[in-house]
């Protein structure tokens, strides 16, 4: 889980942005000594908020969620 706080004094060239969390989670399970499973959820809840203060900042990304299977010989 990530707080970023409200950004109240903006410069010349940011926009006022209010405070917000954003959580991610993420685990796995070891089947053996060789493999591995992993799941990352990114933004689990969706939430909308811009990725920067400054005026020209697109929207973050949504939800993502990564599974990936690894391994080593």
């Amino acid at each position: 889980m990530t707080t970023f706080l409200p950004h109240e004094e903006p410069g010349p060239t940011e926009l006022e942005r209010p405070g917000f969390t954003v959580l991610d989670l993420g685990g796995g399970w070891r089947f053996s000594e060789a493999l591995e499973l992993r799941l990352t959820v990114r933004n689990a809840t969706d939430k909308l908020y811009v990725a920067a203060p400054d005026n020209a900042a697109d929207f973050a990304v949504g939800r993502s969620i990564t599974l990936a299977l690894g391994g080593k010989l």
